[in-house]
């Protein structure tokens, strides 16, 4: 390729790349998925045009795609931390959980402040029933980042299932301070709550879960059960017609 050809390529994959840029901050995912294939096209060394059409194949749930342009592009540029922590993502969706883990700390040895990264490191040793090393993560995401709900969501499930009541409680009371409409914070904290007797809370963090999200039977029952705990007779009925209303078939309910 002669040179000014060789230029002219490279500015045309330049543009194409901004544009595909652009596009994908504004969320228009399919337009720019088709300028950052034209940058490939004319520059295949680019390596952030591989990480953003593996994340948008990533968000579709085409994980296998979503690997494969990893790979390709860890071929140009095999030391692109970005690249690692887009194949740790779809390694991750595939199921492989220790091969993201691998590509996740190759990331995180760059980036060791990112939450995001560690946190994600957490999930798939959780994933993998290795509950001490995501507990580690866990802690070590909150520590990066204290409004990181999930973290804090998922570090209160593993003190519910160790049986440590309060810092579950503090933990998910933390989530749903951060993130008001996580309506599977508001049922775990109930759940606790109503198991550390502290039944008019559990009211509360039910209540919240059910006008969150009103279509869980469940959440209904155990507000219905929760009210009749307090004696509260007219609630709990008005609850439990709402549980059985979503599960009219089930007697138990």
């Amino acid at each position: 390729m002669r040179d000014d050809t060789r230029e002219e390529a490279h500015t045309l994959a330049t543009e194409y790349f901004q544009s595909g840029l652009q596009k994908f901050m504004e969320g228009l995912h399919d337009y720019a998925q088709a300028d950052f294939e034209k940058a490939l096209d004319f520059d295949p060394t680019i390596a952030l045009a591989y990480c953003y059409l593996s994340t948008i194949h990533s968000e579709r749930g085409e994980c296998d795609r979503a690997v494969e342009l990893c790979y390709r592009g860890l071929e140009h540029d095999p030391d692109n931390h970005y690249l690692h922590f887009c194949l740790g993502v779809a390694l991750d969706q595939q199921g492989l959980k220790k091969e993201a883990i691998d590509a996740y700390l190759y990331y995180h040895q760059v980036e060791p402040h990112d939450a995001e990264c560690i946190f994600s490191i957490g999930c798939a040793y959780d994933a993998m029933g290795q509950s001490a090393e995501a507990r580690t993560y866990y802690e070590k995401a909150i520590a990066q980042n204290g409004h990181h709900y999930k973290a804090l969501f998922n570090l209160g499930l593993m003190h519910t299932d160790q049986g440590d009541l309060e810092q579950a409680m503090e933990l998910f009371h933390r989530a749903v301070q951060i993130k008001a409409d996580y309506w599977k914070a508001w049922v775990k904290l109930g759940i606790v709550c109503s198991r550390m007797g502290k039944i008019q809370q559990a009211v509360h963090a039910y209540q919240r879960a059910a006008d969150l999200s009103p279509k869980i039977p469940d959440v209904w029952f155990n507000l219905g059960l929760s009210h009749r705990s307090l004696g509260q007779v007219e609630e709990a009925i008005v609850a439990f017609e709402q549980a059985v209303g979503l599960v009219p078939g089930d007697l138990e309910a």
